[in-house]
């Protein structure tokens, strides 16, 4: 609705067949200059959606192509690269040793940590997405909610640790879920309250933080970008390289602490 309400007040009247790369420039254009549009995230997101429209709309037959894929690359508004906020080994090490008032999301929690799972997912796993490996070995075989696509992901002993105990093999009552946690507001608020206990008090820890979490310790540990991207079972590995900037952005600032040591 509000991507609309923009198109009305860029062209009151305009049919769909008279949209060409002059209009989606022309509105682009608009959307920059409205006061009340400042963040390059909503841009892209009214673009996004404007380009998501029109691709339904060759397939439905009503236009022959969409205009905003003849468009060149710098001529699109762009999703600025995010910020992510993840957790040092030794605030996860903090985070470990300090109680919560819900123990199942902190088990939940750690558990991401050290295997990268979506909250989405991670609510909907089952005990028998679990597949023995070996001895005492264990990897997951699920279909991802976000992206539809199947991962298989092996289980470090630190993420087996924080599994909770199976109570019946055959407890249909509770529909075989491996997690039990409360609504997603509890959950953040548990969070709040559970790492200002650990002292974080610099950082907004939602669940997300955990897969972020993994993926920056993964790296730091030494695991190449190509397996990391496999095991967050992102498409593609542009999505995996945001974290490898972490990293080295955390070595710049690791280097720089030596300027001046040795000044007089």
């Amino acid at each position: 609705r509000s991507l609309a309400n923009h198109l009305r007040d860029y062209m009151p009247q305009c049919l769909l067949k008279d949209i060409d790369t002059g209009f989606v420039k022309g509105f682009i254009t608009h959307l920059r200059k409205q006061p009340y549009l400042k963040s390059d995230f909503t841009i892209h997101g009214y673009y996004r959606l404007l380009n998501v429209t029109h691709n339904k709309a060759v397939k439905k037959g009503l236009i022959l192509s969409n205009p905003c894929s003849l468009l060149d690359t710098d001529e699109k508004p762009h999703k600025p690269t995010s910020l992510r906020t993840y957790l040092t080994l030794e605030e996860l090490k903090r985070l470990i040793r300090t109680d919560c008032v819900c123990p199942e999301v902190k088990k939940a929690f750690l558990f991401c940590c050290f295997c990268g799972l979506r909250i989405s997912d991670l609510t909907a796993l089952r005990w028998e997405d679990m597949q023995k490996e070996g001895n005492d070995k264990f990897r997951l075989q699920i279909i991802q909610r976000k992206t539809k696509e199947a991962i298989y992901l092996p289980l470090s002993e630190e993420a087996i640790k924080y599994l909770p105990a199976r109570e019946n093999e055959n407890d249909n009552d509770r529909l075989g879920l491996i997690f039990h946690l409360p609504s997603l507001t509890i959950i953040c608020q548990v969070l709040k309250g559970w790492t200002l206990a650990a002292g974080i008090k610099n950082k907004k820890v939602t669940f997300h933080v955990s897969r972020h979490t993994f993926a920056t310790l993964s790296l730091a540990l030494g695991i190449d970008l190509y397996t990391v991207c496999k095991l967050l079972g992102h498409k593609n590995i542009i999505s995996t390289q945001v974290y490898a900037k972490i990293i080295d952005a955390s070595k710049r600032q690791a280097i720089d602490r030596f300027n001046g040591v040795l000044d007089a």
